[in-house]
Protein backbone atom coordinates (compact mmCIF):
# COMPACT_ATOMS: atom_id res chain seq x y z
CA UNK A 1 0.00 0.00 0.00
CA UNK A 2 1.28 3.48 -0.84
CA UNK A 3 2.39 5.54 2.16
CA UNK A 4 -0.27 8.02 3.29
CA UNK A 5 0.62 11.57 4.23
CA UNK A 6 -1.33 14.07 6.32
CA UNK A 7 -1.84 17.70 5.48
CA UNK A 8 -4.36 20.45 4.91
CA UNK A 9 -5.69 22.23 1.85
CA UNK A 10 -4.06 25.67 1.69
CA UNK A 11 -5.02 26.73 -1.84
CA UNK A 12 -8.13 25.70 -3.76
CA UNK A 13 -9.24 27.10 -7.14
CA UNK A 14 -12.76 25.74 -7.49
CA UNK A 15 -13.27 27.18 -10.98
CA UNK A 16 -10.18 25.37 -12.25
CA UNK A 17 -10.50 22.19 -10.16
CA UNK A 18 -7.09 22.14 -8.53
CA UNK A 19 -5.24 23.27 -5.44
CA UNK A 20 -2.34 22.64 -3.09
CA UNK A 21 -1.96 20.66 0.10
CA UNK A 22 0.54 21.65 2.77
CA UNK A 23 2.13 18.71 4.56
CA UNK A 24 1.47 18.32 8.28
CA UNK A 25 5.01 19.46 9.08
CA UNK A 26 4.42 22.65 7.08
CA UNK A 27 7.53 22.23 4.93
CA UNK A 28 6.11 20.96 1.65
CA UNK A 29 3.26 21.89 -0.65
CA UNK A 30 1.97 19.46 -3.23
CA UNK A 31 -0.40 19.96 -6.15
CA UNK A 32 -3.66 18.02 -6.43
CA UNK A 33 -6.42 17.89 -9.01
CA UNK A 34 -10.09 17.31 -8.28
CA UNK A 35 -9.98 13.97 -10.16
CA UNK A 36 -7.70 12.65 -7.39
CA UNK A 37 -10.30 13.20 -4.67
CA UNK A 38 -11.71 9.96 -3.34
CA UNK A 39 -15.00 11.77 -2.55
CA UNK A 40 -15.91 13.99 -5.48
CA UNK A 41 -19.32 14.74 -4.02
CA UNK A 42 -17.71 17.00 -1.42
CA UNK A 43 -15.98 20.21 -2.51
CA UNK A 44 -12.54 20.97 -1.06
CA UNK A 45 -12.37 23.88 1.37
CA UNK A 46 -9.40 25.80 2.74
CA UNK A 47 -7.81 24.42 5.92
CA UNK A 48 -9.58 21.06 5.56
CA UNK A 49 -7.48 18.18 6.89
CA UNK A 50 -6.72 15.50 4.31
CA UNK A 51 -4.65 12.39 3.82
CA UNK A 52 -3.04 11.57 0.50
CA UNK A 53 -0.54 9.41 -1.34
CA UNK A 54 2.13 10.76 -3.66
CA UNK A 55 2.26 9.99 -7.36
CA UNK A 56 3.50 11.51 -10.59
CA UNK A 57 1.65 13.17 -13.42
CA UNK A 58 2.33 12.33 -17.08
CA UNK A 59 5.30 14.74 -17.06
CA UNK A 60 6.88 13.13 -14.01
CA UNK A 61 5.97 15.91 -11.55
CA UNK A 62 5.03 14.93 -7.99
CA UNK A 63 1.38 15.37 -7.09
CA UNK A 64 -1.09 14.24 -4.42
CA UNK A 65 -3.30 11.32 -5.42
CA UNK A 66 -6.06 9.45 -3.61
CA UNK A 67 -6.83 12.56 -1.56
CA UNK A 68 -9.24 11.79 1.28
CA UNK A 69 -10.87 14.15 3.71
CA UNK A 70 -9.67 13.72 7.30
CA UNK A 71 -12.13 11.18 8.66
CA UNK A 72 -13.21 9.51 5.41
CA UNK A 73 -11.16 6.32 4.96
CA UNK A 74 -11.73 4.49 8.23
CA UNK A 75 -15.38 3.49 7.88
CA UNK A 76 -15.10 2.18 4.31
CA UNK A 77 -11.85 0.38 5.13
CA UNK A 78 -13.39 -1.30 8.17
CA UNK A 79 -16.53 -2.33 6.28
CA UNK A 80 -14.51 -3.61 3.31
CA UNK A 81 -12.15 -5.71 5.39
CA UNK A 82 -14.95 -6.89 7.66
CA UNK A 83 -17.17 -8.03 4.78
CA UNK A 84 -14.41 -9.71 2.75
CA UNK A 85 -12.69 -11.19 5.79
CA UNK A 86 -15.95 -12.47 7.30
CA UNK A 87 -16.96 -14.02 3.99
CA UNK A 88 -13.69 -15.96 3.68
CA UNK A 89 -13.78 -16.96 7.36
CA UNK A 90 -17.36 -18.24 7.03
CA UNK A 91 -16.54 -20.08 3.80
CA UNK A 92 -13.47 -21.67 5.40
CA UNK A 93 -15.56 -22.73 8.40
CA UNK A 94 -18.25 -24.27 6.19
CA UNK A 95 -15.55 -25.95 4.10
CA UNK A 96 -13.74 -27.60 6.98
CA UNK A 97 -16.66 -28.30 9.32
CA UNK A 98 -19.56 -28.71 6.93
CA UNK A 99 -17.92 -30.92 4.35
CA UNK A 100 -17.99 -28.51 1.40
CA UNK A 101 -15.19 -29.10 -1.09
CA UNK A 102 -12.07 -26.97 -0.40
CA UNK A 103 -12.03 -26.31 -4.15
CA UNK A 104 -14.81 -23.77 -3.58
CA UNK A 105 -12.63 -21.76 -1.18
CA UNK A 106 -9.70 -21.99 -3.60
CA UNK A 107 -11.88 -20.80 -6.50
CA UNK A 108 -13.15 -17.80 -4.54
CA UNK A 109 -9.56 -16.86 -3.58
CA UNK A 110 -8.40 -17.32 -7.19
CA UNK A 111 -11.23 -15.28 -8.74
CA UNK A 112 -10.82 -12.60 -6.06
CA UNK A 113 -7.13 -12.29 -6.95
CA UNK A 114 -7.86 -12.19 -10.69
CA UNK A 115 -10.58 -9.58 -10.17
CA UNK A 116 -8.30 -7.40 -8.04
CA UNK A 117 -5.67 -7.51 -10.79
CA UNK A 118 -8.30 -6.69 -13.43
CA UNK A 119 -9.35 -3.62 -11.43
CA UNK A 120 -5.71 -2.58 -11.17
CA UNK A 121 -5.16 -2.92 -14.94
CA UNK A 122 -8.38 -1.00 -15.61
CA UNK A 123 -7.27 1.84 -13.34
CA UNK A 124 -3.82 1.99 -14.98
CA UNK A 125 -5.40 1.98 -18.43
CA UNK A 126 -7.80 4.75 -17.39
CA UNK A 127 -4.94 6.93 -16.18
CA UNK A 128 -2.94 6.37 -19.35
CA UNK A 129 -5.87 6.84 -21.72
CA UNK A 130 -5.69 3.29 -23.03
CA UNK A 131 -8.47 0.82 -23.74
CA UNK A 132 -10.34 -0.10 -20.57
CA UNK A 133 -11.62 -3.42 -19.29
CA UNK A 134 -15.37 -3.41 -19.86
CA UNK A 135 -17.67 -3.12 -16.88
CA UNK A 136 -19.44 -6.24 -18.13
CA UNK A 137 -16.16 -8.21 -17.86
CA UNK A 138 -15.49 -6.89 -14.34
CA UNK A 139 -19.03 -7.83 -13.27
CA UNK A 140 -18.62 -11.30 -14.77
CA UNK A 141 -15.45 -11.84 -12.72
CA UNK A 142 -17.31 -10.63 -9.62
CA UNK A 143 -20.21 -12.99 -10.35
CA UNK A 144 -17.84 -15.95 -10.75
CA UNK A 145 -16.63 -15.39 -7.18
CA UNK A 146 -14.29 -12.43 -7.45
CA UNK A 147 -16.51 -9.95 -5.62
CA UNK A 148 -14.44 -10.01 -2.38
CA UNK A 149 -11.35 -9.05 -4.41
CA UNK A 150 -13.38 -6.38 -6.21
CA UNK A 151 -14.51 -4.93 -2.90
CA UNK A 152 -10.94 -4.70 -1.64
CA UNK A 153 -9.79 -3.22 -4.98
CA UNK A 154 -12.53 -0.58 -4.83
CA UNK A 155 -11.16 0.59 -1.48
CA UNK A 156 -7.44 0.06 -2.03
CA UNK A 157 -7.31 1.47 -5.56
CA UNK A 158 -10.19 3.97 -5.17
CA UNK A 159 -11.58 2.58 -8.39
CA UNK A 160 -15.23 2.13 -9.38
CA UNK A 161 -16.31 2.97 -5.83
CA UNK A 162 -17.97 6.32 -6.63
CA UNK A 163 -19.90 5.48 -9.77
CA UNK A 164 -23.47 4.88 -8.57
CA UNK A 165 -24.60 2.87 -11.61
CA UNK A 166 -21.60 0.57 -11.27
CA UNK A 167 -22.19 0.12 -7.54
CA UNK A 168 -25.85 -0.83 -8.06
CA UNK A 169 -24.88 -3.63 -10.45
CA UNK A 170 -21.93 -4.64 -8.25
CA UNK A 171 -24.13 -5.17 -5.18
CA UNK A 172 -26.75 -7.00 -7.26
CA UNK A 173 -23.96 -9.32 -8.49
CA UNK A 174 -22.80 -9.88 -4.89
CA UNK A 175 -26.31 -10.85 -3.77
CA UNK A 176 -26.82 -13.16 -6.77
CA UNK A 177 -23.46 -14.82 -6.12
CA UNK A 178 -24.24 -15.28 -2.42
CA UNK A 179 -27.70 -16.61 -3.26
CA UNK A 180 -26.23 -19.26 -5.55
CA UNK A 181 -23.58 -20.10 -2.95
CA UNK A 182 -26.16 -20.49 -0.18
CA UNK A 183 -28.33 -22.64 -2.45
CA UNK A 184 -25.31 -24.85 -3.29
CA UNK A 185 -24.31 -25.20 0.37
CA UNK A 186 -27.90 -26.04 1.33
CA UNK A 187 -28.01 -28.76 -1.35
CA UNK A 188 -24.73 -30.28 -0.22
CA UNK A 189 -25.38 -30.08 3.49
CA UNK A 190 -28.94 -31.45 3.47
Amino acid sequence: MAKRHKGKIVIWKDDKGYGFIESANGRDRVFFHIRHLADRQRRPELNTSVTYALGNDDKGRVQAIDVRFGNEPVSFVVVTLLVSGSFFAALALITFIGGISPLLLILYALFSSITFIAYEFDKINARQGRRRISERSLHLLELLGGWPGALVAQWYLSHKNRKASYQRVFWLVVFVNLGVLFWYCYQVLT
